[in-house]
């Protein structure tokens, strides 16, 4: 579980993007080698993930029409 999604997160419609998703994935690597029993697939996208919280952090900065997204 993550705390929130982020501004790639949002752009991506994915969670765990960047180095946050690099690090999810070899850990995932990692629980799978130590408890192939209870995690018995390596690779993230096996698995359910979600972050804690429905609203990213990040503040969007809205130049024109309220629509327009710039990071």
């Amino acid at each position: 579980m993550g705390a929130c999604p982020g501004a790639q997160e949002e752009e991506q419609g994915r969670p765990f993007i960047g180095d946050a998703g690099t690090h999810l994935a070899a850990m995932v690597r990692i629980i799978n080698a130590i408890s192939p029993a209870k995690f018995p697939s390596e690779d993230r996208d096996d698995y359910t993930l979600l972050n804690a919280h429905p609203l990213p952090r990040y503040k969007p900065i809205y130049i024109g029409q309220p629509t327009e997204f710039h990071p």
